[in-house]
């Protein structure tokens, strides 16, 4: 309960605008928390705009990004020696690297080491955990990471998930 507001941005893919009008509307607040949930790059035509964005920010004591699956590829095509072959995403290849092959690795390398996997905190006298993927108990040390980047689960067991949540658990979570 340390910020006035918790604002969580979930999937970007690439889309700057949507971000920048919220931006521009509501402009970045020291009093407010940001959870951004992970999948920055892929789908879009603005994905360089994207990190570079999140690269000015990464910083700010009040942002947390969290990791999404998108961003596996982005960690590989940042290393040193990147290994392009090793990128299974045709999206990712064919259409993220080019708009952001301008961004310096090491820049990308540094976005990268500032994901997180899960975000739980208190906001009042609430308990809520953040995560890209949706996980189907309670997360705890045993959670495996990559539960709470890809989740669980097909997309159509979301209402019995929630329901397991609302029934079984004091935490509201939230989920990318």
């Amino acid at each position: 309960s340390n910020y006035d507001k918790v604002v969580v941005f979930g999937d970007i893919h690439g889309c700057y605008e949507p971000l920048k009008n919220y931006f521009e509307l509501n402009p970045f607040n020291e009093k407010y928390l940001y959870i951004f949930t992970g999948d920055y790059v892929d789908r879009g035509i603005q994905n360089k705009e994207v990190l570079e964005f999140l690269i000015k920010i990464k910083d700010s004591k009040n942002v947390i990004l969290l990791e999404g699956n998108h961003e596996a590829h982005l960690r590989k095509y940042s290393e040193k020696n990147a290994d392009l072959d090793s990128i299974t995403s045709t999206e990712f290849k064919s259409n993220t690297i080019p708009q952001i092959e301008s961004i310096p690795k090491k820049d990308l390398r540094q976005l990268c080491r500032k994901f997180s996997q899960m975000e739980f905190f208190y906001f009042g006298v609430n308990r809520y955990v953040v995560c890209h993927g949706g996980i189907p108990c309670e997360p705890s040390i045993l959670t495996p990471t990559v539960e709470l980047i890809k989740g669980v689960g097909k997309y159509e067991d979301h209402d019995k998930i929630d329901k397991q949540f609302i029934t079984n658990s004091n935490i509201t979570f939230v989920i990318g």
